[in-house]
């Protein structure tokens, strides 16, 4: 129950910006807004996947283990999600007048603006998987809790204001924080579970090595 809590909070973060976005702005801008949310998270197909592996593995892996396995997987997917939108950037707008028309095109910029959010909320995925697979998922619950009150507080002032550029900056902040918050718990439940300080973190994410144990 604890762990639906937090996966329903999440699925609101993710989509109450659109309610947001067609209240302000109307059907049009929903449109264009949900093709850049739409892009913008391919992003995540790699991270996700990770996470189901994190997910049991931290369930039946020693603590000690995890605490050297998971630096390096978030590593690999913070990197490999980032080269992700480094390419979006470029091939972004190509792609989206390919596919959609060039009548979106205005989808392109509040794509970009969701990018640095959805990159490190890749990263963030692993963590929150490996949290929930050690016994504590009301952390991300309180974690999509807050991050949720954020976004709805950020739309409220961003979207009058910048239209849909506004609801993608709302949401890249509020995915950022949820970045940052899940490092604070993985580390907390680390040293709850294990030995793992802070320098350790550090040392095993600059491992560049695919882990294999």
């Amino acid at each position: 129950l604890k762990g639906h809590i937090g996966n329903v909070l999440q699925f609101f973060n993710y989509r109450l910006d659109m309610f947001i976005v067609n209240y302000f702005l109307g059907p049009s801008d929903v449109g264009i807004y949900s093709i850049s949310v739409g892009m913008s998270e391919l992003l995540w197909y790699f991270p996700n996947a990770v996470g189901f592996v994190i997910f049991p593995k931290a369930a039946s892996t020693k603590t000690e283990v995890m605490n050297h396995f998971t630096p390096r997987v978030f590593k690999i997917t913070l990197g490999l999600t980032a080269l992700g939108a480094i390419l979006l950037i470029f091939l972004g707008k190509p792609l989206i007048g390919y596919v959609y028309s060039s009548s979106f095109l205005p989808s392109y910029a509040p794509m970009v603006t969701l990018l640095p959010g959805v990159v490190l909320l890749g990263g963030a995925k692993v963590l929150t998987n490996e949290i929930a697979g050690r016994g504590y998922p009301e952390y991300n619950s309180i974690n999509s809790g807050l991050a949720l009150i954020l976004t709805i507080i950020l739309d409220l002032i961003l979207i009058p204001r910048y239209g849909v550029i506004g609801a993608a900056m709302a949401s890249s902040i509020s995915y950022s924080a949820i970045f940052f918050l899940s490092i604070g718990f993985y580390l907390f439940v680390s040293r709850k579970k294990g030995k793992l300080s802070k320098t350790q973190f550090v040392i095993d994410k600059l491992d560049t090595s695919i882990p294999t144990y």
